[in-house]
């Protein structure tokens, strides 16, 4: 066990490790409290926009090119969030 102190410290010490816990706490939060506001047929369908913000937000960060096919995939899913969450509307 002694040999594998040094790798078990620095997992523990790694700071991008906790920054992933801790905001995956807060996203846990947010989608708590979402669910107590909204039904979840109208709130899940949102949860796919992360298939569009992650490549827009991979331009950004790490200078990714994107094709236009790909835009146009990104927006198909944006229209379908639109018309799936429209559908649950209560009356």
């Amino acid at each position: 066990m002694a040999g594998h102190t040094g790798w078990l410290k620095s997992f523990v010490l790694n700071p991008w490790l906790w920054v992933s816990l801790a905001t995956s706490t807060v996203g846990l939060v947010c989608w708590l409290t979402v669910l107590k506001e909204f039904k979840l047929a109208t709130a899940y369908p949102w949860t796919a926009l992360i298939y569009a913000a992650t490549p827009v937000l991979s331009i950004y960060f790490f200078n990714e090119t994107l094709s236009d096919h790909f835009f146009f995939g990104m927006a198909l899913i944006v229209v379908g969030v639109f018309l799936t969450a429209g559908g649950t509307r209560s009356k």
